[in-house]
């Protein structure tokens, strides 16, 4: 069992002893059984019991291969910048206030409180940070979550910039976004 990959599937909803909570919490599918019981100091003897019970719970699963996404959330956020000045760039010559202060009232969640620059971008410090800081709330989900956060976002604005192109710009846009999303795309 100690050479089996383990992946959370689920958050923790308070019927979880305190041991299962933090192995549940370092299962990104990138560990192993005995990588947990490294990670955590503790014996991969009862590193394999925790996960058992996790097992039964539906809390987490096991692959012979690592199922860890290769993306890391400076990449992502990085990605989505990216996406957001391309949107932000298509409508530069529009001038349109209205548009940045929509998106800016579509930051919610862990986005909440943040700001586009006029160029499109979100401070990626600070989104790192509040990303950091949203860990022990959601556990193994929030790399999940935020990868969620930005695509609502980037889907808003992009219906919001339909409004404003003509469908040739509007479909040069998607053409240009399309390969920038395809490097956020969990496998």
């Amino acid at each position: 069992s100690g050479w089996v990959y383990v992946t959370g599937k689920r958050l923790p909803d308070g019927s979880l002893e305190s041991d299962e909570e933090k192995i549940l919490s370092l299962a990104d599918g990138s560990r192993t059984v005995f990588d947990l019981g490294k990670a955590s100091k503790m014996s991969e003897f009862d590193v394999s019991k925790i996960v058992f019970r996790l097992l039964e719970g539906g809390y987490a699963s096991v692959s012979e291969l690592p199922t860890r996404e290769v993306t890391e959330p400076q990449e992502i956020i990085r990605a989505f910048n990216r996406i957001f000045c391309e949107i932000f760039a298509a409508l530069a010559s529009k001038k349109d206030d209205h548009f940045r202060e929509a998106a800016d009232g579509a930051l919610e969640g862990v986005l909440a409180g943040l700001k586009f620059s006029p160029s499109g971008e979100l401070d990626e410090r600070s989104l790192y940070k509040r990303y950091l800081a949203s860990i022990p709330e959601m556990g193994v989900k929030s790399q999940v979550v935020l990868r969620q956060s930005l695509s609502d976002v980037m889907f808003f604005l992009l219906f919001q910039s339909g409004e404003f192109l003509d469908s040739d710009a509007d479909q040069s846009l998607s053409r240009r976004i399309k390969p920038l999303l395809a490097s956020v795309t969990a496998p």
